[in-house]
């Protein structure tokens, strides 16, 4: 389009300098004046582009696509019971008072056992793949007691293999999928960055609408969440699973279906968009899948999506809380843990593995 406008332009000028209605002279000149002013505009603000680009890429990791979070003294103060939080964003992501459900579970539980220590290590964009890299190199050096796990939405995205984030078809190690990185690796400096930016304003193409139920994502996610319970059984832990609330249902709103960003931004590909259909199924299954898991495990497991209302009282976009929706996660989640029996420190009983 951009280059459609200066060819109409060019044309234009040129017709009129024929007419003799516009000096060539003038033409040059105002050409000249005005390639002296874009290139003098361009080269500071391509300066301030790339350097901002440069303090982003500090939050990169080569493995883990964004760098885990950091987490407290590896040494344990005696008699704590650490309980190491895992996930994506709905793990990491905070309220308006700056706490995480962790935090908030942390302030409920201190009112009773000052013993405790919720330590919250979720991370956005993180898929159980990158809990499990996180967990083996790094978080099973802080020997925690309890491990809570919540992830489903950034697994089952591994499915929409059309999305901008995508580089082709679907691979169960999930290579297929470059997330957040796809932003420094399609835009190194403004002139690549400004094509795409400019589209974002005012060219929405017709997307074929993807209809499915078969995702197959479903069986490396159970693998990943049965390795990670195998480790962390290994290092004498205790599991906890927890299904991933979300806002998708049947029939939604105006407004609820302008907040999703999986289906507007992300589960978004230059020719293909899912359907709601498929995510509300997607979500389905991914729960599902969770909760069979728990049960081969005998891990414990907190039903989050099956207490948490699907309005954006609660949630305020496909996944992630508004304040009141951090209050009842964490209300949820410290009864949990209360009622568990796991806030006792002690062996981990012998069972029988199911995998």
């Amino acid at each position: 389009m951009g280059a459609l406008l200066i060819g109409v332009s060019a044309l234009f000028i040129y017709v009129r300098v024929r007419q003799g209605r516009m000096r060539a002279g003038f033409v040059l000149v105002g050409a000249l004046i005005s390639l002296i002013l874009v290139s003098a505009a361009y080269l500071p603000a391509n300066t301030l582009y790339q350097r901002m680009g440069s303090e982003k890429r500090k939050e990169f990791h080569p493995y883990l696509q964004l760098a885990p979070p950091a987490g407290p003294q590896a040494q344990k103060r005696a008699g704590v019971i650490r309980v190491v939080c895992l996930g994506g964003s709905t793990t990491e992501f905070t309220d308006s008072s700056g706490l995480g459900w962790p935090e908030r579970v942390q302030l409920l539980l201190d009112k009773q056992d000052s013993r405790v220590e919720m330590v919250n290590f979720g991370r956005q964009w993180y898929t159980t793949l990158h809990v499990l890299h996180f967990y083996e190199t790094t978080v099973r050096l802080y020997k925690p007691d309890v491990v809570i796990v919540m992830e489903a939405v950034n697994d089952l995205l591994q499915n929409a293999d059309f999305s901008y984030f995508s580089t082709g078809p679907f691979r169960e190690d999930y290579g297929h999928f470059l997330g957040p990185v796809a932003r420094l690796i399609t835009a190194p400096d403004l002139i690549s960055a400004a094509p795409r930016i400019a589209r974002q304003f005012w060219y929405a193409p017709n997307r074929e609408v993807v209809n499915t139920d078969s995702f197959p994502g479903l069986s490396p996610y159970q693998r990943n969440v049965r390795t990670l319970a195998s480790l962390v059984r290994a290092d004498g832990a205790r599991m906890i699973l927890m299904t991933q609330p979300y806002l998708e249902k049947p029939v939604m709103t105006a407004k609820e279906r302008a907040s999703l960003i999986m289906l507007n931004r992300e589960a978004l590909g230059p020719h293909h968009r899912w359907s709601l259909a498929t995510a509300v199924s997607a979500f389905r299954q991914y729960n599902d899948v969770l909760r069979d898991t728990a049960r081969d495990l005998d891990a414990l497991l907190i039903d989050l999506e099956a207490h948490t209302p699907k309005t954006l009282e609660y949630i305020y976009d496909d996944v992630h809380y508004t304040d009141k929706g951090f209050l009842l996660v964490s209300g949820l989640v410290a009864e949990g843990l209360k009622s568990s029996g796991l806030l006792t420190v002690g062996p981990v009983p012998d069972a029988e593995s199911k995998e």
